[in-house]
C-alpha cells in the first residue's frame, strides 16, 4: 500500500530537493520538505531520482526463456516457422510452470530494472487486471493484435482501440519484402492512427517514416530483439521527430534481459544521444502508451519513482544503472524495490540481486521456489540468473 512521505535529498535535474508523496501521488516538490502527521521520512542522500522508466512492450508469460531460434531470418514469420518445426527442448521446459506465475515472474524482471509500468502484448490473466496485483504496473486497457498475418482481425481491433486506448501490433519485423509492406497495408486496413503503436518497424523507409507522422501512430523500437533476429533494426534517426518512439526490451526469447541493458545496447548503436533514449522510457514512452501522466515527476503526476547513484546527467544515470544499484522503486507511492537502509518502507523481503543484497516485493521468494520446483536444473533462464 501507498505511504505517505517525504524524500529528502533527491538529485532531480542537477539540483538537491525534496519531494512529498500522499496518496500515490507527488503533491509538493521543493528545496527541502519536512514531514508531517502520519508522513515518513526517506533520506535519499544525493541519489538520483528519475521517473519510473516505462517498458512499452513485453511478453510476460515468456520472460523465464533464453534466446530462442537460429538466426538471421528474413523476417519474424519465418522465426516463428523455425520454432514450430523445431521447438527448442528450453521452451518446452517452461510449460509445466503456471502461467500466471510466468506473467508474475515477467512483471520482477521488469521491476529489477527500474520499469514502473509495462505494455504486455497479449493477453493477462483475470487476476492482473486488479491494480496493484503484481509489482510493476500494467498499462490497461491496450488492445493489441499478434501482426497482419496471425492472430485476431487487425482491423476490427484497431477501430475498437482508436481514441480509447492504445493499439499494439508487430509490423514490418524484418528485412524482405513482405516486412517493407507491411505499414502501407496497415494503413489500408484503417488501422493506422493516433494511438497505433508499430512494433518494431524493421522495414519501414522514409516514405513509411512520413506516413507513420501522418497518421500520428508511434513506434515501439526493440534494437536488440532485432539484431538477434535480422542483423538489422528500425532507422530511428530518420524518423520524423513528431513521431513518439518508445525503447522496448521485447522478451527475453530474443531481447534483453532487462531494459538497462537494453538502454545500453541502443546507446552502442550510436543512432540516438543519450539524452532521447532517457526520453523513450520516460515521458516519450508515456506518450506512445497514451498515458501522459506517466514517465516525469512533477505535482500531480503518479509517484512512480527509481533512485540510482548519480553518474552525471540523468542520461549518464540511466547508462551506468544496474539492477545491482537500484536503491529505489516507487510504483504509486508504494515502495516495490529498496536497499537495505530503506527496506522498512514497503512489504519487502531480502533477496541477491546481481550479487548485491536488495529487498524486492514481498512474493518473490515463494515465487522462485515454485519455479524452481517446475522447471528442471540448470534450466538456461538469463532473466532468472539475476537472482542469487
Amino acid at each position: 500500500m501507498p505511504v505517505d512521505m517525504v524524500l529528502r535529498g533527491a538529485l532531480i535535474d542537477g539540483r538537491v530537493c525534496a519531494v512529498r508523496v500522499s496518496g500515490g501521488v507527488v503533491v509538493e516538490i521543493a528545496a527541502d520538505l519536512r514531514a508531517s502527521g502520519d508522513e515518513r521520512t526517506l533520506d535519499l542522500g544525493g541519489l538520483a531520482v528519475l521517473p519510473g522508466l516505462i517498458n512499452a512492450h513485453d511478453h510476460l508469460s515468456l520472460d523465464l526463456l533464453p534466446r530462442v531460434g537460429t538466426p538471421p531470418y528474413p523476417s519474424a514469420y519465418a522465426w516463428h516457422a523455425d520454432l514450430e518445426r523445431n521447438y527448442p527442448v528450453a521452451a518446452i521446459q517452461h510449460r509445466p510452470v503456471a502461467e500466471t506465475d510466468r506473467v508474475r515472474w515477467g512483471a520482477y524482471r521488469n521491476l529489477f530494472s527500474g520499469v514502473t509500468t509495462v505494455a504486455q502484448h497479449g493477453p493477462l490473466p483475470f487476476r492482473f487486471l486488479i491494480p496493484g496485483s503484481l509489482p510493476v504496473r500494467v498499462r490497461l486497457p491496450m488492445a493489441w493484435a499478434e501482426s497482419l498475418r496471425m492472430g485476431p482481425d487487425v482491423a476490427s481491433r484497431a477501430r475498437y482501440a482508436r481514441g480509447r486506448m492504445p493499439f499494439a501490433i508487430h509490423l514490418a519485423e524484418g528485412v524482405d519484402e513482405t516486412a517493407r509492406g507491411e505499414l502501407e497495408q496497415l494503413d489500408w486496413l484503417g488501422a493506422l492512427g493516433p494511438g497505433t503503436m508499430v512494433v518494431h518497424g524493421v522495414g519501414i523507409d522514409a516514405q513509411g517514416w512520413r506516413l507513420l507522422a501522418a497518421r500520428r501512430a508511434s513506434l515501439v523500437w526493440c534494437p536488440r530483439s532485432n539484431h538477434f533476429l535480422f542483423g538489422a533494426t528500425a532507422a530511428v534517426e530518420e524518423v520524423p521527430p513528431e513521431v513518439p518512439i518508445a525503447l522496448a526490451t521485447d522478451s527475453t526469447m530474443t531481447g534483453s534481459v532487462t531494459l538497462f541493458d537494453e538502454v545500453r545496447f541502443a546507446a552502442s548503436l550510436g543512432k540516438v544521444a543519450p539524452e532521447r533514449l532517457l526520453a523513450m522510457v520516460t515521458g516519450e514512452a508515456a506518450r506512445a502508451v497514451m498515458a501522459p501522466e506517466l514517465g516525469r515527476i512533477a505535482v500531480g503526476a503518479p509517484a512512480d519513482l527509481i533512485a540510482l547513484p548519480p553518474a552525471g546527467s540523468a542520461a549518464d544515470t540511466l547508462l551506468a544503472a544496474l539492477p545491482s544499484t537500484l536503491a529505489l522503486v516507487m510504483v504509486g507511492g508504494a515502495v516495490r524495490l529498496a536497499a537495505r537502509r530503506f527496506a522498512w518502507a514497503g512489504d519487502l523481503e531480502p533477496v541477491t540481486l546481481g550479487g548485491e543484497r536488495t529487498h524486492v516485493q514481498r512474493g518473490l521468494l515463494a515465487l522462485t521456489d515454485r519455479l524452481a520446483r517446475a522447471l528442471p536444473a540448470g534450466f538456461p533462464s538469463p532473466a532468472l540468473a539475476q537472482l542469487s
